[in-house]
């Protein structure tokens, strides 16, 4: 569970929650994967982490244009 900041709060920052978990959730997995953290605290929850780098700016989540069958 996203608790502190929030889905709520990052939707607001990001305007989709569809967009904010499944950025966060990729991001997660890169985290869990060994990536460069650019999150730094105590937090050692992937999700957490994720959270905290989208929140504080320090990683961007862009909305990709999603285009139907053609």
């Amino acid at each position: 569970m996203i608790n502190n900041p929030s889905i709520e709060v990052l939707e607001k920052k990001i305007g989709m929650r569809f967009i904010v978990v499944i950025g966060v959730a990729k991001r997660a997995r890169d985290i869990a994967s060994g990536s460069t953290l650019y999150y730094k605290g105590k937090e050692k929850n992937p999700l957490t982490i994720a959270t905290h780098e989208i929140y504080n700016g320090s990683l961007e989540i862009r909305k990709e244009s999603m285009r139907g069958a053609e």
